[in-house]
């Protein structure tokens, strides 16, 4: 979801969330829904900064954002999985220019999960742990936005 060119939104978390929010009071510039079996997306095409290099894992432009039309700021972005995990610890991933935030609950919608994850605002290219008990699948959510500046890659990788 974007906002208007000009915007100039607060750089946070916190509007992030409430951009994304069902009936939302920050205005949309645009608004897309898109399936993907990998997530490594990135604000400007060819950016190549992300932690996925490998051609199987190429780079994409967040759906919807079209650089010329309505600007690349002011965008948050929503990504739902279920990962089938088995029981042990794991690192996740994570670049980005502004900030993200990566839970679990009881469905990849849920935004009162457990926080696994998160930055919020300024540059980030950093790892996280946790651990899972049981084996099984689990929801994720993960939210990541863009408030202005240059952009790297958004994208979640387990080591």
């Amino acid at each position: 979801m974007q906002a208007p060119p000009g915007s100039n939104l607060a750089n946070s978390l916190d509007r992030a969330e409430a951009q994304l929010a069902p009936n939302s009071t920050i205005p949309k510039e645009m608004e897309k829904e898109a399936v993907a079996d990998v997530i490594n997306q990135t604000q400007s095409e060819g950016a190549g900064a992300g932690f996925f290099q490998a051609p199987e894992y190429p780079e994409t432009v967040v759906p919807g954002l079209e650089e010329g039309l309505s600007g690349t700021d002011d965008f948050a972005v929503e990504i739902g999985a279920w990962l089938e995990l088995a029981a042990g610890s794991y690192r996740f991933g994570v670049v980005s220019d502004d900030g993200y935030k990566v839970t679990s609950g009881t469905h990849p919608k849920d935004t009162g999960g457990t926080v696994v994850g998160f930055h919020n605002g300024g540059p980030a290219n950093e790892t996280f742990d946790f651990i899972v008990l049981q084996g099984g699948f689990y929801p994720f959510r993960m939210v990541w936005y863009e408030r202005g500046g240059v952009l790297t890659p958004s994208g979640l990788r387990s080591t």
